[in-house]
This record gives structure tokens, sequence and C-alpha cells, in this order.
């Protein structure tokens, strides 16, 4: 697993981001990351509009009880990425609320996300967040956080205005949970979230949740899977309805071994079923293959079969480094990670899974 630097402290940190306030988790949380039910009135403790949460009479008897444990589940995503590259006039600021939208994806996000919780502290959170007149704040998932991160972009990897005080003015440069299972291929280590750093954007399998502390960016919102089925196959392709990309079914021998300048040549050459047009996926597109909670290979074998658990190719520069280090995807454990890729290296070549867009 690819190392990542955790801030630890000693105590529980308590947490008041300004327009915002989080109610202790109470046991009225569902275990599925649900908010806690509405009151008799019907209505939740929403704030008034001006981000000032409103308490209520067993507030102090629900700050006294532990969180829930919460399990991170499958996630998937619901849409197209919209590429490596964030286009700044794709996401809103409210600074009335404290939220920025994403006005391609639909998700929300908290203006100032909070540091240095455990895993079930960082859930629980999220479900008792009750700010922007809403009460239905969720731990993101690796696909919600992989939106605002910018695989073009230096470190910090998040999209420039954003962390440059205009629209998250106080996002820490940290490893954030997500809601998304990890599978680490250890029997003893289970129910493990994906943790997805915003210092460059990789990411990695938590090693464990009681102990370790990261960050906690709470969301909303975001577009529900377009149709039931996602996938459908033939015998060289699949196609990603949501996603709207075709990608090569299998894995061929001739798509095993290639540095950067090989995949893209074996890609653009490539034609399946009649067509051409295939391509070095993207650091993102790639990603929403991955099967999360599976592990060597961290994908569907059904409907990519023969998958090898290693690093498949991306289209990505990684900025912070020289020009011959890449993003990669390990099949192994579903993981984002830079490599660098040349005889001296070790590494000469890799595996490429090629795609092309639906027009």
């Amino acid at each position: 697993m690819v190392g990542r630097t955790f801030t630890v402290t000693a105590a529980l940190i308590a947490l008041f981001l300004a327009g915002t306030a989080a109610a202790s988790c109470s046991s009225s949380s569902s275990p599925n990351g649900a908010p806690a039910a509405p009151g008799p009135d019907g209505g939740d403790d929403l704030d008034s509009g001006d981000g000032a949460a409103l308490g209520d009479a067993d507030s102090d008897a629900d700050a006294a009880r532990a969180c829930t444990p919460f399990v991170p589940t499958p996630d998937e995503p619901h849409g197209p990425t919209g590429g490596d590259a964030i286009a700044k006039n794709r996401f809103t600021a409210d600074s009335a609320h404290g939220t920025v939208t994403d006005t391609m994806t639909g998700v929300v996000y908290e203006a100032a996300p909070a540091d240095e919780l455990t895993y079930d502290e960082a859930a629980c959170r999220c479900r008792d967040l009750r700010t922007a007149g809403a009460s239905d704040w969720r731990l993101p998932s690796r696909f919600d956080l992989d939106g605002i991160v910018d695989y073009v972009k230096v470190i910090p990897a998040i999209n420039g205005p954003a962390f440059d005080a205009t629209l998250f003015p106080s996002a820490p440069i940290a490893a954030y949970w997500t809601s998304t299972l990890y599978a680490s291929g250890n029997p003893a280590q289970v129910n493990l979230p994906y943790v997805l750093s915003l210092g460059d954007g990789r990411v990695d399998g938590a090693s464990q949740t009681g102990q370790e502390r990261s960050a906690a960016w709470c969301v909303r919102g975001g577009k529900a899977p377009p149709t039931p089925t996602r996938f459908t196959t033939t015998a060289d392709t699949v196609t990603d309805t949501w996603t709207k990309l075709v990608w090569q079914r299998g894995s061929p021998a001739e798509s095993q071994a290639l540095d950067h300048d090989g995949a893209a040549a074996y890609c653009a050459a490539l034609m399946l079923e009649g067509v051409g047009g295939y391509r070095i996926p993207d650091a993102k597109e790639l990603q929403t293959i991955v099967a999360a909670g599976r592990h060597d290979p961290a994908v569907d074998t059904g409907i990519f079969p023969g998958t090898p658990s290693l690093l498949f190719h991306t289209n990505a520069r990684y900025s912070a480094q020289p020009s011959d280090t890449w993003w990669f995807v390990d099949f192994t454990d579903g993981s984002a990670v830079p490599t660098t890729v040349f005889p001296s290296s070790g590494r000469k070549a890799e595996p490429v899974r090629c795609v092309r867009s639906l027009p």
C-alpha cells in the first residue's frame, strides 16, 4: 500500500466551522449513513438559512452518546467524470450557506471541511450535519471527492480558486475519508474505506479506521444512476451507460507490456468490432471501473475477464514530478498512484485498457 501521511492528535477535537454546526452522532442515526429521522413535527433541526444551526432540548444527551459505527459501501460513479482538468466555471459558491456546488455532478460540498477525525467520527459528523437548510449530508464517496481533484494541476490538487480562499478557503491539504469500500487482501482487515489525498490526488486504502485520523469533507446531493443497468457487454467491448464510455473488454497479450508511447500507439490503432477511436483513459475514467470491495483484481472479472492485478496506464502526467512520471491505477486493490516508468526505474512497461467516448 502506498504510504500516506496522517496527522495524529492526542484527543478528540471539537469542530465549530463558520456557517456550520454538527451535532454529535446519536443513536437515531442509521448504520448506512442516513440522517436521523425527523422529529414529531415532521421537520429536522435545520439551520435558519444563515448557517446557524438550531439546537433542541436533547442536544446535551445526544452529545453524550457514542457514534454509531459506519461501514463503507461499494459506491459507483453516477455519470461522466468531466475529465482530469477541472473547468473553473463548473463550481458555484454560496457564501451565505458555506457551500460549493458542482453544477456538472450536482454534488454540494461544505466549504470548510474538518481535519483529524477517526473514520466513525468523520461519518458521524457528516450524518448529523445540519446546515444550508439540509439534513442529508453524508461522507463522500471516492467519486464525489475525485470530482474536485485536478490531475493536471500541481499540488494542492484542488480546482485553483477553490483553494485560494474563494471556494474552499479552509480546506486542509490532507488525506480525506471516503465512504467507498476498500479490500485490503488481508482477512484481518475488513470494512476499510478508500482514502483520497488532496495533497496530490492519490487514492489508497486505509490500514485501520479506529486510530487512524484523516479529514472529513461532508457532501450532499449528486445525480442518481441514470438507468438500472450500468454495463452492457459484447465479446470485445464493455459499454458503461453511466459514464458514456466504451472499454476494451479483454486484456490481450499485446496490451500487457507497453511504455506510455507504446500504449498510446496501441490504443490509437485498435479496432474493435469495426470501430476505432480508442485512446489511453484519463486517470478519473480508469478509476470508474474499479470494483469497490474487490481485490486481486479490483475489477468485476465477469465484465472484464482476464484482468491482471497490475498497474494500468492513464494519460495523466504527475505534475509534481518529472515528465516521465504518470498516474496509474493499480488493479490489485484499485488505488490510484503516480509511478515513474523508464528503464532505470525498474518499470519499463505496464498494461493498458483502451477506451473511447460515446458520441
